[in-house]
């Protein structure tokens, strides 16, 4: 610690010394954080990464949940406008999405029972996990564990990684 802090004071240290020290201290905090938990961001799949990765390892770990579950919300949002003209958000968004009557956002096809257990599998995944984790988060100020957090942006991962299956099997241009 001591080779990382670059401030050396005197006997009676002045205010802007102790504040240039903490904030030392805090970037060391950061670098020690980063190399603790470097692995998990392996896991996370990169548009999650970029939303929320800075507001994790500032300690805004309820916010970094909510900014992944928004950016999967919004990139589902785009698709569904896009290809069904149509505005929906949030849990009956990703109904609808990955409804196999739509036919939009769709993991193996719908000719077997098998593929159409998956379809509805993964909406109802989807569904559910908006309703209990991205939307009491969007509605009331909340506080989450780090390990909780990092719990929830592998998943938050998983579920955009999904999408991006359910993307290249359907055949769909996002942008």
């Amino acid at each position: 610690i001591k080779s990382n802090l670059v401030v050396k004071s005197s006997q009676y240290m002045v205010r802007q010394e102790a504040d240039v020290i903490l904030v030392e201290l805090e970037n060391l905090k950061r670098v020690l954080l980063k190399r603790k938990y470097e692995n998990f961001w392996e896991y996370v799949h990169p548009q999650i990464k970029n939303v929320a990765e800075n507001k994790f390892f500032d300690g805004y770990y309820a916010d970094s949940v909510e900014s992944a579950f928004k950016e999967i919300n919004s990139r589902v949002k785009q698709i569904y406008l896009k290809y069904k003209n149509e505005e929906k958000d949030g849990r009956d968004l990703m109904f609808k999405a990955f409804s196999e009557e739509t036919k939009l956002l769709v993991f193996e096809g719908t000719d077997t029972e098998s593929a159409r257990n998956v379809q509805e599998g993964y909406k109802y995944i989807f569904f559910f996990f908006f309703q209990a984790i991205r939307n009491p988060k969007a509605h009331a100020n909340m506080n989450i564990s780090r390990e909780d957090a990092m719990k929830r942006l592998v998943l938050a991962g998983l579920l955009m990684d999904k999408i991006d299956e359910a993307v290249n099997f359907s055949n769909l241009e996002e942008w």
